[in-house]
């Protein structure tokens, strides 16, 4: 799945930063980027390990927009469910997990445990959507936390607001009520303004948020010292789409943030037909930004290899295009969580990819 694999011996990597200095860093991602990826299949629709819902539950039309956590003993996915019917009780999110250390090696059999956030849990201002969850395994507070987009209608373009809402770790975390959702929004940059967004947990105890603003399909960020409050937003791109031409060159949607030694790592889906005829092969591919730790309030890097990721092939989940990737380390391998669109039906699913080397 990997397009241009990189031709830098080891695993460096030289990142100019705003001032032009270079600054050579060790990055295990870009890493295990060079040395490819390689599809694990499972046993859902076209190789997929979380699919769709039977005909008539909440998530049987799509899952999408999620994010891959390690809780104790278990790989746990959240995701956003839709049955497509568009009323309060047609989505939400929901939780699904496998067992780490049992056979097979790879994660692949995950059990789903139903929908944990319904549209309306926090009040109206989320009545009547929810979706792209966002966590972070927080163990010095003993909480999961997760942040998440809602809306009070389902009529696009519709005001999406950032929600925040947290369970014990020593609760039972597929239980909607072990989860306590706040009772407002806790962040909202602009009317009709945010969509696509990752939040992370920093070394130095900040909280991040990235995400798109649909006036200009860029993407922006804003930080706080609380996990549910004060977030600021900086005013000017971390990433931008490229220009005429380019592989990214109409948007960029779909952000995932994964961060490691010090380097925040931007994996996001690079639009090159959107607002053309969304829904055809070769739609969008999934490209990589990064920037170190120390220059956070600065312009993103773009991998001078990108895009890194393309559609699957035919009768693959992701033969249409790739969505969300939600990337793991385990030892020395990652695996990439990443949702994608299937030819046959036109629905979103989540599959596995797993680093070469």
């Amino acid at each position: 799945m990997l397009l241009r694999p990189a031709t830098t011996s080891g695993q460096k990597y030289s990142v100019k930063d705003e001032e032009s200095q270079d600054r050579n860093i060790v990055l295990p991602l870009v890493g295990a980027i060079a040395g490819g990826w390689t599809f694990v299949p499972g046993p859902g629709t076209g190789g997929c390990i979380i699919d769709i819902g039977a005909a008539g539950e909440w998530d049987d039309y799509g899952v999408v927009t999620h994010c891959a956590v390690k809780i104790k003993d278990k790989y746990v996915i959240f995701y956003r469910g839709d049955s497509g019917s568009g009323n309060a009780n047609a989505m939400g999110i929901g939780v699904a997990s496998c067992p780490i250390g049992q056979p097979p090696a790879d994660p692949i059999n995950f059990t789903k445990h139903g929908r944990i956030i319904a549209p309306g849990a926090g009040g109206l201002w989320m009545g009547q959507h929810v979706s792209s969850p966002s966590v972070v395994i927080d163990k010095n507070a003993n909480l999961i936390r997760m942040w998440f987009l809602a809306s009070n209608t389902v009529t696009w373009p519709m005001d999406l607001e950032i929600g925040y809402a947290w369970c014990s770790l020593d609760a039972d975390y597929t239980v909607s009520a072990n989860w306590t959702v706040s009772a407002a929004s806790i962040f909202a940059p602009g009317s009709s303004n945010i969509n696509h967004f990752s939040a992370v947990k920093l070394a130095n105890d900040t909280y991040m948020f990235a995400y798109q603003h649909r006036s200009d399909y860029n993407f922006y960020m804003a930080t706080s010292n609380a996990p549910d409050s004060g977030f600021v937003e900086f005013g000017t791109p971390i990433i931008s789409y490229g220009p005429a031409g380019a592989w990214d060159d109409l948007g960029l949607a779909y952000l995932a943030i994964y961060y490691d030694s010090g380097i925040l790592y931007g994996f996001y889906l690079g639009l090159n037909d959107y607002r053309g005829s969304r829904g055809t092969t070769g739609d969008g591919y999934i490209g990589m930004a990064l920037v170190s730790i120390e220059k956070l309030f600065s312009v993103w890097t773009k991998w001078d290899r990108n895009p890194v990721f393309t559609y699957g092939v035919s009768g693959r989940f992701d033969d249409v295009f790739p969505l969300q990737p939600s990337i793991m380390r385990v030892g020395r391998m990652f695996y990439n969580f990443v949702g994608g669109r299937n030819t046959a039906d036109g629905r979103d699913r989540i599959g596995l990819y797993k680093s070469v080397n």
